[in-house]
């Protein structure tokens, strides 16, 4: 019974972001996208034709070793004649996120650290993602945010924006501790560079 008001409570204080019921192993656990993971790939496909319509082109990256530990998805280069207000001509490093919930919660998440089933820590993308910019994809609508990442990170670190949640991820049971932040922190922070 306590159980089920603690996962409540987290419910609760996510604003029925995620679904919320115990796991066989008792702990607290929330199907926190897993929707959006099976549309990664497809989503990855649906922001490529979706840059190109707006002037930028994006090269896939992230099987090469180097791109991948730095949490780099794309390069892209933005043509001279692009409607977006990025730099043109210049290369530029994104990482991309698909989210299908992003219209109904308008939250976006960076991810601080992740703890293994082993309880081993890890940083989460957030310290190990290098792209000058992040793509969040809204795969519910095609649509796109585009955000300045050191923007968005000297928002965060200086406490201007965000709240720390902790997550049990769905099916394998690993902690999360991420950064909620709603799309109007980013936009009143300067940190929506675009909308496609």
């Amino acid at each position: 019974m306590v159980k089920v008001a603690a996962a409540k409570a987290v419910a609760d204080n996510c604003n029925g972001f995620f679904h919320v019921q115990i796991s066989k192993m008792g702990c607290i656990q929330m199907d926190n996208h897993v929707r959006t993971y099976r549309k990664h790939q497809s989503g990855k496909i649906s922001f490529r034709s979706l840059a190109l319509e707006h002037g930028i082109e994006v090269v896939d990256v992230s099987r090469q070793r180097d791109m991948a530990m730095q949490n780099i998805t794309y390069k892209a280069l933005v043509d001279s004649q692009s409607d977006v207000s990025l730099p043109k001509g210049k290369m530029l490093l994104f990482t991309f996120r698909a989210d299908s919930t992003i219209e109904r919660s308008q939250n976006v998440f960076f991810e601080i650290e992740h703890t293994k089933r082993n309880g081993r820590k890890e940083d989460g993308w957030y310290f190990t993602c290098s792209a000058d910019y992040i793509v969040y994809y809204n795969a519910a609508n095609n649509s796109a945010i585009i955000l300045d990442w050191n923007k968005v990170r000297e928002q965060i670190d200086d406490g201007k924006m965000g709240k720390i949640k902790y997550i049990v991820n769905d099916g394998d049971e690993c902690m999360t501790k991420v950064c909620l932040a709603t799309i109007d922190e980013l936009n009143n922070q300067g940190c929506v560079v675009c909308k496609l």
